[in-house]
Parts: C-alpha cells; structure tokens; sequence
C-alpha cells in the first residue's frame, strides 16, 4: 500500500487483486488477500487462473506412473551437455501424456495473453471442465446434470476402459487405462476444488463482450446490470444514483446500434470496443452511453492471472544476467519504467526511435533531479540501516544527522573533496603515479605538431623537432612546449619552404571525404557492438535513432547500419581485415598453436585455436586468438577424431597461406585425441613436424594432480561445501537470516561459493570462505536444523560441529594454495615460460618436504625421488599440514579421538604422497628445453659470471631444431650469446631502466630481447632467436579467455549465434584492444584502409574465404 499511498493514489480506486495461490498470499486468515478484504470491503480476489490450471494438471500427473517424468529429465539430461550425442539422436515419442496435458496448455497460453480475455474466463473453464468430464463419464450424465453437482469418482456413470477417450488406440495394459483415468478423475476434482463454477461475477462478465452488448436477443435473458452492480460495489456503490444510469444505457445501447459506425459493430476486443462506445455520440457532441462505459471498463480491468508479472520478471532476468549480477533493485525498476514509458501501452508499436521526451523529463536534466538520492534510497543502498532525520537549514542547505549518535553533522566531506580544496595532510595525500603516454595528445592542437610516443617505454614522450625524450607528464609537456629553445625550433621548421608535392597532391572530392567519414562511423558504431557484446538486434533502431538525435550531422544522416549490415561490418570488414593482418605476421615470424575444446550455451562443441608469436609492432610475444571451428559435422556425429582435428587445424593455417615453416610449438589439454601417443594430433604434429616442441597445459596438469589428491580426503568435506551452497543459493530468505547472523557475530556478510569441478581456482575460494564463515554458519544452522528438522540441514549441523570436519578444510586452506598460486601464475599473458621448470621444481620440494625425510629430498636427484618409499616417510606428528592444523589438533577433544586422527593423519599423507607423484608422472624434471630456459632470463643472459656455468646456447639450440636448424647460423647466435655481457655494459643505464617495469623492479623477458634485437645490432640473431624461444607454449589459458568471452556473447538470448559470427566479433574485439598492453577500445580505434576499401556491397555481405592479396586489390579507394 505504501508504494501506491507514496504517490498520492487513492485507496478507493483499487478495485481487484490479483495473485498466484500460496497461503501468503490467498490464505483464509492472515493473508494479503484477507488484509485486503479488510482493507477494501467488496474487493474483487481472483488466484491466478494460469496458476490454479497448472497446479490441477501437476496433480493429475502425479496419478501417471513416474517413470514418464523419469524418461523425459533421463533424455534431457544425457543430451543436454553433449552436442555429439544430441547429433546421434532419433527417438520416436510417446503421445499419450501430451494429449492428456493438451487442453491445459490451450487453456493456459489463451489466458496468458496481453489481450482482454476476461469476459471468456467462466466459459472457458465450463468448457475445460466438461472436455475432462466427458473423457471418461457418459455424455448423458455430465449433459443433463448441473456442473456444480457431478461428481467426478461416481464410479456408477464411469464408461469401460475401451471406450476412453485418448490420443490414439493402441492395445495397452488394463493398469494403463486405470492410469489414465485417475490422471482425468483427479483433474477434475481440482478444478471443481479450484473453481467455483457459479462464480455470480464471471458468470456475468461474459454480457461485456461486445457481441452479447449489442444484441437485442441477449437483452431477453440479460436485461438488466443492476445484480451485477451489487457484486462490485469496490466499483460503484450501491447507493449510488448512477446505477440506474448505467442500466438505462445498457438496455438503449442495442436499440442505437444502426447510428454507431461499422468499425464498431465489427470490433472484438472488449477494450476497445468499450473505449469505441464511450467517445461515440450522435448530436451535439454529448457521450451517450459514458457511464456504462466507465463501468463496464473498470470490470476489463480486473484481474485474471499472472501472466504480466511473469513477463516482467522475465524482462528481469534479461537484465540482471551474470555479467550484470550487481544491479540493484532500484535500478532495475527504473529499467522497466523506461522501457514502458518508451513502449507505450500493450499494443503500440513505439521505439526508442519515435519516444519524444516529454517537458517532464525534461525538466528533470538537472544535476539535483538526476543524481538525488533521497530517504529511501540511502538506506537501501546501504548493508546497516541507520535512522536518518533530514532537517533543512539556513541557506537551503540539507545535512543528514544520525539519531543514533547525536554528535555527528552528517557525513565527512569526501576525501576527493579535500583533495581539491588542498585539506588533506600528507600521509593522506596519494602517491605520485607515473602517467603513461596517451595517444589523445596527438590530437590536441599543442602537442601534435611535435610530440611522439616511445617505442620501448610508454611512461616517456619524445620532441621530434628538439630530438629529446621527456617524461610523459601533462606539466612537463605543456612547459617543454613553452621552452625559448622550442620555440625557436618550431618557428624556424615552419618558415621553410614546402615540397613540391604539396602544390600536386589531389584533395579528395566533397562526395568520396563525406562517403569516407560515413563508412569510418559504420565501422566504428560496429565496433561498438562488438567490443561490447550488444546484440545486433538494437543496430535496427541505431541509425533511425541517431538521425533523429542529430538532426543537424549530415554524416548521422547518411549513416544506415541495421542488424544484417553491422553483422557483416563485424564479420567481413573489421573481423577479416584483423584475420588477414595477423595471417601477414605469421609469414614472416615464428609462432606456436595452442587449442582447446569447449561446449557452449547452445550445446555447440568448439575448438579454439590462438597462436603465439612475436609481435614487432607492439614488442611483445602476444597469444592472439586465430580461429573457433565447429568440432563435429552435423552431417557426422563421429567426425571428432585426431585426423579431423588435425586436419582442421592445419586447413585454417593453410587457407591464408601461412608457411608451416614457422610452426615450432603445440600446446593443448592432456586428452587422449590431443596427446595420445599413437593416433593424436600430437602423434601428427611429430611426425609431418619433427622437432616440434609439444607440451600438455601446466595449469590443467596442476589441476588434476590436484584433484586426483584432494580424492584422498573424506568425500563429505566437499558434498558439506555443495550441501551448504545448494541450501542457500536459491532463497532470499535464507540468505537474509543468514547474514542476521553475520552481523551478529560482526563478520563480512560474504555469500557462499559454488565448488565448481572446471574452474582451476574455485575450490580455494570456497574452503576459504566457509572457513570464514564457519561461526555464523555454526549458529545459523543449529537454529535452522533445531526449528526446520530438516534432512539436509541435519548433515551441515553435524559437519559444522564436527571438529575434524574443520582440521580437513584448514589442511585444504594450507595445501591448495601450493597448486592454485602455481596456476595463478602461469595464467598469466605475460612471458613466463622462463620460470616454468623452477617453479614446477619448488612446488614438488614443497610437497616432498611436507612428508619426506628432508637428508633424503634433498640429497637425491628429484628424478630418482620414490614419494611411495614409507621408510624415508616422516612420522605423523611431524607431518607439516599449516599452522591451522597444528593449532587445532591441540584441541583435548581430537586429541581424545586418536582412531579418528590417525585416520587424518594417513589421508594427509595419502594426499601428498598423489600429489607428488602425479607431478612427477606428468613433468620430466629432467626435460631438455624448459631446464636450458633460464639461460634467456635478462639477468642471466647479462651476466658474465653466468657465463662460467653456461658457457654456451648450444644444447638449448639442439633441442629446439625447428627454431634454427643451420650449423653456421647456430654459431653466430652462439657468439653474439657470449659477447653479450660486454655489450650491454656499453648502453647508458638509462636505457635499461625504461623497459623495467615499476611494480616488479624486473625487466620482462621480451621487453627485454625486443630492446636487445632494436638496439644492439650486433646481436639481432640472437634476440631473434630468443623470442622465437619465448613464443613457445606453456598453458591453455589464452583458450580459456577466449571460452569466457565466448560465453558473454553467447548466452541465453543469443544462443543461436553462428560459430562464423563469433569468429567475426572476437577478431573485431581483438583488433580494437590492440596487444595485451594496449588500453585502446572503441573510442580509440581507427579504421584502417584495409577496412574502408572493404566496405562495398560485394565484399560486406561476401561468405567465400578472401585472400590477402584481393583484399589488397582496392586499397586506393579512399588513398
């Protein structure tokens, strides 16, 4: 009521209510429905029809045998996740089941109509109600007998099982038909529980239907409106005068019916036909019939069924995605405002297009009407709900006082405030940052005569005129620009004589500069789209949109983008320019392949290629994404073999042209038809590539050695994770009492986490936030389980009062991070194939030495190490298993349970004693390239007292042959290696220290040998070979980002989205962003040449494979 009451509605206008058929809601007593009543005598109550059918027909299905449902979820479940399986599927279906649900869904769909159906309800029902009866009773009995005195289980009208009445006549058991006829008894008595078939308003309604209002012959059997009148009085009272109005003009309408035009009589929507009537008149302009309009259009108005709300909480669900999973209610309201407001009513067909502003919203574009934040709004934004008073004072001004603490003004001025006021001391003033160049300078009319940014430090600026580089700070800049020397340079470089060719150059005609600056916004509007994931759908409003926003911009007039264009703009301009621009490095540089496999939203199994290479225009070893294809052919389900995905990787190489001459690398997961050793693509790669360097994924390699250690460890640790997640994912109530206790106990309300099986990292965050939480969730479920007795609250209370429950999550706290903190890092875009062979070798010591006798670790070559060798295994007590552990086994009651500690103690070391030996079956530590890889570190590779271990590069070249295979080639990479050092010691410590990154004090590793191959030409054969080293693979991560950003664009209500769509958007993404270090987005990107001459009819909506060299044939159209 308050929400209504808040905006000045009166009560009295409310005149039904209605809801679906929980006790909260339509309970007898205690109820909305009941306060209602109170409230509102006369209201009109209706449960949601929709709801009341569904419920009739869910109880008659539990009459049918269960396996029917089970088969269904069985069916759906097998191929729900399987796209091969899904392809293998033909099954013929059965029926029965659907035919017996058919009029329900007919009834269901009729009433969940936009449309004004409420004047068909009673009839509808009656006719439900006698389809289900004549099923299986005589017609004679439910024809001459009133609805309201049949009886469904008279067993004595019942007609034999032969002559049923079902979809189709099979010879079937006599229990198949007795099903079947429970299925239809059942159905009926809720129905006639459900409905009271002599309701005295439904029954009447159906006089408002437009036919039955205009007939003479209707009058004979419905003359008058009075009873009805008397059942609405919350519409009228029934004392009120106009009753008699309204008849007189219900019982004249019939007799007018010659003088209202055709249109009219031949209406069938009641709305419509009503709001027809109440602006027709004959003479003089009066209304004839107002009053029995108005009264016959607030019956339309009352309730029948949910179906409106279900629409809205479905636009919800559109909105508040995974993505956008913070959006808060207030927030979300204010969407579904505006897009009703934009909409117009039920049957408009208005857009964003044609809304015009109204002189309301307009006169809320001020800085107070839009970012206002009033009473109601600061407490919902906040976790604790203090009592605020707000008080005006002098001047106007509003400050927020606390009830709760008298003496505070309101709140403390912002620190950003100070900040520009100049209030803030010095421990509270921020730091210094460094400001990296920003490509806008080159823009601005002060700087872009003679600025340039750094090749090889982006926090430095260099004068073209001046020759001299500068820190990239707006201060030291706009002063450099007002310097005398400056000055005198620029003035001098402007007074001299121009070239000839600027006497002789072309300017382009008013027609080609305007047509180029039209495809330069289409191109740029589609990136927008594509950058962030938009359907392509709203580019249908988009153009229309902008020409009537900018009516004064002629290039907005010209601009028409609509979803098939900004598709193909996505696809074959931005999309194949990016594809055919990467296809041109890879000619010329070395590169490795890393594959994946994933299964999307749509149930569509793909593989995501992304190559690694060095890239010269960014100066950096990039993983770019290459292609997503199909894994299996519609037309053959068993087309996902090692030959065909073999094959289909080497195809799309070649399709561009890209000389397998530079492929030195194969990164993939460690699944049979990947990495097998016989029939693999693996096993293909070795052989058509020998001295390819092939490696399994570190980072799943960790996870399944992580996994297969942590089945060690009692198996309820992980069902009380689930079991506690699953009990509260889904309840808002539950989540609300839990944080109570939370606040109780003055911990951070955090929401618990979903222990997801494919998600590398999630089960850390998981142990680590149940342990967080342990207390609260102590409290609140004893209290749930001593109130709810509940199954599943039972097993959560015991584990939560289990004390060796607790020992087994802080182990997981301690031990899971040895693998996840491993995994972190190589997840990394940056170079770090480098460390890959010592961090593997810490973390095995590290697990070695947690159980292991450390003489034995350590004085044993790691390759000879027996982790299953009990006689060098440390005793239980000195098992290393974190502080937590040893804390709280102090406590007298584990203690006191030695049965149940030693048993922990042994599934310890049973779980590193796996760990161990999965690393150690999954990694050579003795591997001949990733051991020699440390020779390439920047500090290495500068150092001459390394040169005394590591004289030489020479097994490190042999055991890449791929990279360079010459003799004479190898001996002068091997020379520039030696003299190095001394090389190095020749540049200025400047240099050095502009590639050094300022938050690790390193330098990266290409960063580093990108400077080396620019700046010392006497190593180039060297740096060259180095960074083909780097570009080779060491994890699947790359892959998965591309899954991720996959499954933004592809989601519930886009999950018909072609893979060669998608492969057109993540190209468009990636040449928008630029490299992994580039800040460029949307705003930023320019529209190459390439690009432009590909926006032609021809080549937009083209679907053949385009080669470099035609897609260079019309670069001059725009020159």
């Amino acid at each position: 009521m308050e929400s209504l009451t808040s905006y000045g509605i009166p009560k009295c206008n409310v005149i039904g209510f209605g809801s679906d058929d929980c006790n909260t809601m339509m309970g007898e007593n205690n109820s909305v429905a009941s306060r209602m009543k109170i409230e509102f005598p006369g209201i009109f109550i209706m449960k949601c029809v929709c709801h009341s059918a569904h419920l009739c027909a869910s109880e008659a299905c539990k009459r049918l045998p269960r396996s029917c449902e089970d088969l269904a979820r069985n069916i759906f479940n097998i191929l729900k996740s399987s796209s091969k399986r899904q392809l293998q599927w033909l099954l013929s279906t059965e029926h029965i089941l659907a035919a017996l649900n058919d009029p329900f869904m007919k009834f269901n769909q009729f009433f969940q109509t936009d449309s004004v159906v409420i004047t068909d309800l009673h009839e509808k029902i009656v006719s439900l109600y006698k389809e289900l009866l004549l099923c299986f009773l005589k017609r004679d009995y439910v024809m001459r007998t009133a609805l309201i005195n049949i009886n469904p289980m008279n067993g004595q009208y019942q007609i034999t099982d032969n002559e049923l009445y079902l979809d189709r006549k099979n010879i079937l058991p006599t229990f198949f038909f007795l099903r079947c006829c429970q299925f239809l008894q059942t159905s009926s008595l809720e129905m006639k529980k459900r409905y009271n078939m002599a309701d005295p308003v439904l029954t009447e309604l159906f006089s408002f239907k437009p036919k039955n209002a205009l007939s003479l012959e209707f009058r004979n059997t419905k003359p008058s409106l009075v009873n009805l009148i008397k059942l609405v009085p919350c519409i009228i009272n029934i004392n009120d005068p106009q009753i008699q109005v309204i008849d007189d003009e219900w019982r004249r309408l019939p007799i007018l019916i010659s003088f209202l035009p055709d249109d009219i009589d031949n209406m069938i929507e009641p709305d419509k036909f009503w709001w027809s009537i109440k602006k027709f008149s004959i003479k003089n302009d009066t209304q004839e019939f107002i009053q029995l309009c108005n009264f016959a259009l607030a019956l339309l108005s009352l309730p029948h069924a949910n179906a409106d709300c279900k629409r809205i909480f479905s636009s919800v669900n559109c909105m508040k995605t995974k993505i956008r999973s913070k959006l808060i209610t207030e927030t979300i309201s204010g969407l579904l405002h505006a897009k009703q407001c934009i909409k117009g009513g039920s049957k408009s067909q208005n857009n964003c297009t044609n809304f015009e502003p109204t002189n309301a919203m307009l006169s809320r574009m001020t800085a107070n009407s839009l970012y206002s934040k009033d009473e109601e709004s600061l407490l919902s934004d906040s976790n604790v709900e203090p009592t605020y008073q707000i008080t005006e004072m002098d001047y106007n001004e509003i400050v927020i006082e606390d009830e709760d603490d008298p003496g505070h003004q309101g709140p403390s001025t912002p620190k950003k405030t100070r900040l520009y006021r100049g209030d803030l001391s010095k421990e509270e003033r921020p730091k210094h940052r460094q400001q990296k160049f920003r490509k806008d300078w080159l823009k601005m009319d002060i700087f872009k005569m003679w600025i340039a940014p750094l090749k090889l430090n982006e926090y430095g600026a260099y004068c073209k005129f001046c020759k001299q580089t500068l820190v990239s700070e707006i201060g030291v800049l706009k002063n450099h620009s007002k310097g005398k020397k400056h000055i005198q340079i620029m003035q001098g470089a402007s007074s001299k004589q121009q070239s000839i060719t600027s006497f002789t150059t072309k300017e382009k005609s008013p027609d080609l500069k305007k047509q180029q600056l039209v495809s330069i916004a289409e191109i740029k509007l589609a990136g927008y789209f594509a950058e962030h994931n938009i359907p392509f759908l709203g580019a249908d409003h988009l153009s229309d949109l902008m020409k009537e926003i900018f009516p004064d911009s002629e290039i907005a007039k010209c601009i028409n983008v609509k979803r098939t264009k900004t598709t193909a703009i996505v696809k074959n301009v931005i999309g194949k320019s990016q594809k055919i621009a990467l296809a041109t490095k890879l000619i010329k540089q070395k590169f490795s392949l890393l594959t994946d496999e994933s299964t999307d939203i749509g149930t569509v199994k793909t593989s995501c290629v992304v190559v690694r290479f060095y890239d010269e225009s960014t100066n950096h070893i990039e993983s770019v994404f290459w292609e997503l294809h199909n894994v299996f052919d519609t037309n053959n389900p068993s087309s996902a073999n090692a030959e065909n995905l073999y094959n289909s990787l080497m195809s799309t190489l070649s399709e561009y042209e890209v000389p397998m001459n530079n492929l030195i690398g194969f990164g993939s997961d460690g699944c049979n038809v990947m990495m097998g050793l016989h029939n693999s693509v693996a096993s293909r790669l070795r052989a058509s590539f020998p001295g390819i360097f092939i490696i399994k994924c570190i980072c799943h390699s960790a996870h399944l050695c992580a996994s297969e250690a942590c089945k060690k460890l009692p198996r309820s640790l992980e069902d009380m994770a689930r079991n506690i997640f699953n009990f509260l994912k889904s309840s808002s109530k539950r989540q609300a009492e839990l944080k109570q206790f939370q606040m109780f106990l003055n911990i951070e309300p955090h929401k618990m986490l979903h222990p997801s099986q494919t998600r590398w990292l999630s089960l850390l965050a998981v142990v680590s936030r149940i342990l967080e939480q342990w207390e609260s969730l102590k409290l609140y479920f004893t209290d749930t389980y001593i109130s709810q007795r509940l199954i599943a609250t039972e097993h959560i209370y015991q584990g939560l009062n289990d004390p060796f429950m607790k020992l087994g999550f802080l182990f997981l706290n301690w031990a899971l991070p040895l693998f996840t903190k491993f995994n972190t890092y190589f997840q990394t875009e940056e170079v770090v194939v480098l460390e890959l062979h010592d961090k593997i070798i810490n973390l095995y010591k590290d697990i070695l030495l947690s159980f292991l006798k450390r003489n034995y670790v350590l004085q044993t070559p790691l390759e000879n190490i027996n982790p299953n060798n009990g006689e060098f295994h440390l005793i239980d007590s000195q098992l290393y298993l974190g502080i937590g552990v040893m804390d709280l086994i102090k406590n007298p009651k584990i203690g006191a349970d030695k049965l149940r500690l030693k048993d922990f103690y042994q599934r310890c070391r049973d779980f590193f004693v796996v760990a161990a030996t999965e690393i150690k079956k999954r990694y050579n530590m003795a591997d001949p390239v990733l051991s020699q890889l440390v020779m390439l570190k920047p500090q290495n590779a500068i150092s001459h007292s390394f040169r005394e271990t590591s004289p030489t590069l020479l097994p490190l070249l042999q055991s890449l042959p791929r990279i360079v295979s010459d003799t004479q080639q190898m001996q002068a990479i091997d020379d520039e290696w030696r003299s190095l050092p001394i090389l190095v010691s020749s540049l200025e410590y400047d240099l050095l220290l502009k590639i050094t990154d300022p938050k690790t004090q390193r330098v990266p590793a290409d960063l580093f040998w990108s400077f080396v191959k620019n700046s010392i030409s006497d190593c180039q054969n060297l740096a060259q070979y180095a960074l083909n080293v780097l570009s080779l693979p060491h994890a699947n991560a790359d892959c998965e980002r591309v899954f991720s950003t996959v499954n933004c664009l592809k989601t519930k209500l886009r999950q018909r989205l072609k893979t060669e769509t998608i492969n057109g958007i993540l190209h468009a993404k990636q040449n928008i962003k630029g490299g992994r270090q580039s800040n460029s987005n949307c705003i930023k990107f320019t529209p190459s040449n390439d690009m432009l001459s590909r926006m032609t009819k021809a080549k937009l909506y083209c679907s053949q494979v385009e080669t470099e060299a035609s897609a260079e044939g019309d670069l001059s159209m725009f020159d």
